[in-house]
């Protein structure tokens, strides 16, 4: 296996993206007006860094295990370098999104959650068999944080409606 191709950097890559992500929703927090919505990105940014630390703890225990099925090290990178473009190019346009409205910011985090799922779901197959629960269990938080996310779009959305 190549050196930085495989398990290992999807756990670093993974952590990086948890990083991103506590730092979106503190910020959202820290600008929301509602209370609740604060409430609820103050929850979201605690558990993107409770998800962080994992996915820290796992990259720096990693064993060099070669999960069976083909593991192709030049495709995972290729997968996981097109994930990490897509989180930097949003975390770029984040300031012009939150500059527009909530509303806008709230899709924005909506997509993050999305792509995070996507990414996870292509990282579990470079880990081994005792990883893949907790790639498992990072994916359905990721998916918890879609579905109250798009909640909270929808109550955005009546709010707004006559």
């Amino acid at each position: 296996m190549a050196a930085g191709a495989g398990p290992r950097e999807a756990y670093r890559i993974a952590a990086d993206m948890e990083r991103q992500g506590e730092d979106l929703y503190r910020s959202l927090a820290e600008e929301a007006e509602d209370g609740a919505v604060r409430g609820v990105f103050t929850e979201l940014a605690d558990e993107e860094a409770e998800h962080r630390e994992l996915m820290e703890q796992l990259a720096g225990k990693y064993e060099a295990v070669t999960p069976p099925g083909g593991y192709d090290p030049q495709r995972a990178m290729e997968l996981l370098r097109g994930y990490r473009s897509v989180f930097d190019a949003d975390r770029l346009g984040m300031e012009r999104e939150r500059a527009v409205s909530p509303v806008r910011a709230v899709d924005f985090a909506i997509r993050r959650e999305m792509d995070s799922i996507m990414f996870y779901h292509e990282a579990r197959e470079m880990v081994s068999a005792i990883s893949r629960s907790h790639v498992d269990r990072i994916i359905r938080e990721e998916r918890k944080h879609f579905r109250r996310l798009s909640r909270i779009r929808a109550e955005m959305e009546e709010e707004l409606s006559p």
